[in-house]
């Protein structure tokens, strides 16, 4: 699962292109909109969401639902890289590269699993 949520950090930074469609798409309710949901989404969701039920049962993870856990993971995970001029506004380094993405998935891991 913290493999998953490093790559997944790695993978936005090196094609943010994609969560941008999914996040300005998403939400048509057409046929735009569920293609995204189809193709896109519901692939990595089902694999996540079997890693969440996962560690759901052996108690590392809170009980929280795993349709929240999952766009908490893939947006928290990827908006920074998804909006980079808004983020490096901010202190932090440049998000795209070496330590600050690094760092983004350890909170990420943190925030999670809930360790120091």
């Amino acid at each position: 699962m913290k493999a998953i949520i490093r790559w997944f950090v790695d993978m936005s930074a090196r094609w943010p292109q994609v969560s941008r469609i999914i996040a300005f798409d998403g939400n048509d309710d057409g046929v735009r909109g569920d293609h995204i949901a189809e193709k896109l989404v519901s692939p990595f969701y089902f694999v996540v969401g079997s890693l969440i039920e996962e560690a759901r049962k052996e108690g590392t993870l809170i009980d929280v639902s795993p349709r929240t856990l999952f766009f908490m993971i893939t947006h928290g995970g990827s908006f920074p890289m998804v909006l980079p001029v808004l983020t490096n506004k901010f202190p932090g380094g440049d998000i795209m590269h070496g330590d600050s993405l690094d760092q983004h998935a350890d909170a990420m891991i943190r925030l999670i699993f809930g360790e120091d």
